[in-house]
């Protein structure tokens, strides 16, 4: 009996020990295969990156008759650098539906092949992930997809804001929708979100387009952009976002008032770089 008793035990035993190595071989092929998907998602993104490269580039060369960039080499080390503390948000006016990608066309491709200092964009769902090709490019250019009249508490504003928590970069075109007008429409109020909510308030990187409308006009007369035109890409300096939060606390008496009030101030931001390039 005990001999049986005992031979019993190490059955279940080994029974065991043969579960455990089925378990952790399952487990390490699981491991295994999310880590081969990760790389081919890497690779499919810093495949994406180049092709919007080569298209923004060879647009900025051969399309324009001028381009005129400034404070490029500002916003790349702003981005690059190691020892920045909170994420950057990048916000343009909106003149076209060129605006980005064609906008990146003037980073070096140090920046273009490296998807992880490459922009989040907030982008309209219903043009950018229409069908499943649509939604898988829109993907891996990191396009996060908006859905306009669903507010402030979207998954894709939530997704942005976890961006700027790792320190990432994020670009919103916080006027909504295109303007081909002066001066800049008010801001909706998802940028104060994302600065508000960020775990350390980002970085603002007011930018001004000129020339877009040219390009792509309104209302549209034809597919094809007209090309030869003149445009300006101007990138201003990066400003703490802690200030404008503090100043938009002190005269705010609701959470309403506070968002209204920070997505002002932004949008005033970026209004004074747009109304000095547009004077120069």
């Amino acid at each position: 009996m005990a001999i049986s008793h005992i031979r019993a035990l190490s059955e279940l035993s080994s029974r065991g020990m043969r579960t455990t190595s089925s378990r952790d071989s399952v487990v390490r092929v699981h491991s295994e295969s999310l880590g081969l998907r990760r790389r081919l998602i890497g690779t499919a993104r810093v495949c994406m990156f180049a092709l919007i490269g080569i298209v923004a580039k060879t647009g900025l060369a051969l399309g324009t008759r001028s381009a005129t960039v400034r404070g490029c080499s500002r916003f790349v080390a702003t981005v690059s650098d190691p020892t920045r503390a909170a994420g950057v948000l990048v916000v343009p006016n909106h003149r076209s539906t060129l605006d980005d990608p064609l906008m990146w066309g003037v980073l070096p491709w140090s920046m273009l092949l490296r998807p992880r200092l490459m922009r989040w964009s907030l982008g309209a769902a219903e043009l950018c992930f229409t069908n499943a090709v649509t939604s898988s490019m829109s993907s891996l250019a990191q396009v996060l997809a908006t859905v306009r009249g669903d507010g402030i508490f979207q998954p894709a504003i939530d997704q942005a804001i976890s961006v700027l928590d790792s320190r990432g970069v994020v670009n919103i075109f916080s006027e909504g929708r295109i303007n081909q007008g002066t001066p800049t429409l008010r801001f909706k109020w998802g940028v104060a979100r994302l600065v508000a909510e960020s775990a350390q308030p980002p970085l603002l990187v007011p930018v001004y387009l000129g020339g877009f409308e040219d390009v792509v006009p309104l209302p549209r007369t034809r597919w094809m952009p007209f090309w030869r035109k003149d445009i300006r890409i101007i990138f201003g300096a990066p400003t703490d976002t802690a200030p404008l939060i503090a100043a938009a606390q002190r005269t705010s008496s609701s959470i309403e008032d506070f968002r209204s009030t920070l997505a002002a101030l932004i949008r005033s931001e970026v209004e004074t770089l747009r109304a000095d390039q547009e004077a120069s």
